[in-house]
């Protein structure tokens, strides 16, 4: 009888979605957060909203608007005595994904959807504020490398399970991984910039966040 209960079909659907949860930033100097304990501090409150389609049972695709807020950190090895340099900045991401049903595959439809997807975009940071001492700031090498807005390039990979009942009504959960190009969070030193600090790494290829979520969907 489980079986025989009504599900929403979304082949031919279109959706929209609401969402919010956390994202981990892992960028230049992320260790000095985990040298001064603070490592909580990188998980920062993230919020979004998506509207796609299901073209059949199995493929779909998505348009996926997120803003949140990031934390980062200037390097503080670049002389003894270095102090702990952290600042946070705002971002705007937009990201086109393919999504597959993994159930939908072999033409399947339940109410229970595990969906893993992959996408490209844009992301756009802003307003990067200091949160450690304003005179070390001010005079700390790196300082001259910030920049303020970014525009960069970015791809991510995730997961999502959403339970949907019959009216189309849909609750799911969502993990993502997102990488950026090196300005996402204002820095990106240069050779001699990296060959100059005696420990510690000034540069990173790229600037990535791990996201966890909860949203709301509607399937019409």
């Amino acid at each position: 009888n489980a079986q025989e209960r009504p599900v929403y079909d979304h082949s031919g659907s279109f959706f929209i979605a609401a969402q919010g949860g956390v994202s981990y930033s892992v960028n230049e100097n992320h260790w000095t957060y985990r040298d001064e304990g603070k490592l909580g501090d990188l998980f920062q409150p993230l919020g979004g909203l998506s509207v796609g389609y299901w073209f059949n049972p199995e493929w779909g695709v998505r348009l996926n608007g997120a803003y949140g807020n990031n934390r980062s950190a200037l390097n503080v090895k670049e002389r003894a005595g270095g102090k702990f340099c952290p600042y946070e900045f705002k971002s705007m991401s937009f990201f086109v994904d393919a999504l597959i049903d993994i159930r939908g595959i072999k033409g399947n439809i339940g109410r229970w959807r595990p969906i893993i997807f992959g996408g490209l975009g844009y992301g756009h940071s802003s307003d990067i504020n200091n949160l450690g001492d304003p005179d070390y700031w001010n005079r700390h090498w790196q300082v001259n490398n910030l920049t303020d807005p970014n525009n960069v390039f970015g791809f991510r990979f995730g997961g999502i399970l959403e339970y949907t009942l019959p009216n189309g009504l849909g609750f799911f959960g969502e993990i993502t991984g997102e990488a950026y190009t090196d300005r996402f969070n204002g820095l990106q030193p240069t050779k001699a910039d990296n060959e100059s600090v005696p420990s510690g790494i000034a540069g990173f290829p790229f600037d990535c966040r791990a996201i966890a979520n909860f949203g709301v969907s509607f399937h019409f």
